[in-house]
């Protein structure tokens, strides 16, 4: 007896995720850098690093939104420099998060340089090489008498 009948055109789902496209981050930001709030004795290291990540190609994609959570991220960084080693893992999130590293670059899909490209996997726009078919006697398969399972000889 044969299964089920196709569900409607209207009412399938598609299984499989969404491909996006990759976001080539070409310019760095050039606005004004908020400013880190009074009230924390900031670090001459977190000012420092504070300034250069506002001017990455990565601070294009930030908004007003994003500044808090940047804030908790340079007081997070700024603890774990003075050595409290258990927010390393909570620093990596955070910077991944907002793509300072090459794996939230990655994860979000934004590419900046070559080796951004490399990392990622994302092909060039050359053509794709195609595989040739094999010569059927250099690659023979057969059965293995004492298992089911198959070899190559």
């Amino acid at each position: 007896m044969p299964g089920p009948a196709p569900k409607p055109a209207h009412l399938r789902r598609r299984r499989n995720a969404p491909v996006y496209e990759w976001i080539k981050l070409t310019e760095t930001y050039a606005g004004p850098i908020p400013e880190l709030p009074s009230g924390t004795r900031w670090t001459k290291g977190t000012r420092s690093w504070w300034a250069t990540i506002w001017r990455t190609a990565m601070a294009t994609q930030w908004d007003e939104g994003d500044v808090p959570a940047l804030v908790e991220l340079a007081l997070l960084r700024q603890r774990l420099m003075a050595g409290d080693c258990r927010l390393a893992a909570a620093v990596e999130k955070r910077a991944a998060a907002f793509g300072l590293s090459p794996k939230g670059r990655r994860d979000l899909r934004w590419i900046i340089t070559e080796k951004d490209a490399e990392r990622a996997g994302v092909p060039d726009e050359q053509p794709v090489v195609r595989l040739r078919a094999v010569d059927p006697e250099l690659a023979k398969v057969t059965r293995s008498p004492t298992t089911s399972s198959r070899s190559i000889t």
